[in-house]
């Protein structure tokens, strides 16, 4: 009994430190300014979806495609930018990568220890 009690004791904290929560996307973003467009193209992502938010001044355009997926979103502005991840990315808290003309490849990947 001594022993179980032992084990216990020991597999408890052994359990907290897991190697934690993974987050990780992979995406391009392909830009066409002449056409104000953006294609997006989802490799991988831990949620399922990639997600991509495009700013500019007050213009906010989300875009959302699954995994294996594309898509496109018009109408964007000159000077536009974007923040992506697993979840819908936050405008506040956005700190925005310029849209170029051409593919932009976006790899994020983190462990959040709980």
């Amino acid at each position: 009994m001594r022993a179980l009690v032992l084990l216990v004791a020991l597999a408890v904290p052994l359990a907290a430190c897991g190697h934690g929560e993974r987050s990780a996307i992979s995406l391009a973003v392909t830009g066409d300014l002449t056409h104000g467009s953006a294609t997006i193209a989802c490799t991988a992502s831990t949620s399922g979806t990639c997600h991509v938010l495009f700013l500019a001044g007050d213009v906010t355009k989300p875009g959302s495609v699954a995994v294996g997926g594309s898509t496109t979103v018009t109408g964007l502005p000159a000077g536009v930018g974007f923040c992506s991840g697993v979840d819908a990315p936050d405008p506040a808290k956005c700190k925005p990568t310029v849209l170029i003309d051409g593919r932009q490849i976006v790899r994020h990947e983190r462990t959040v220890h709980g």
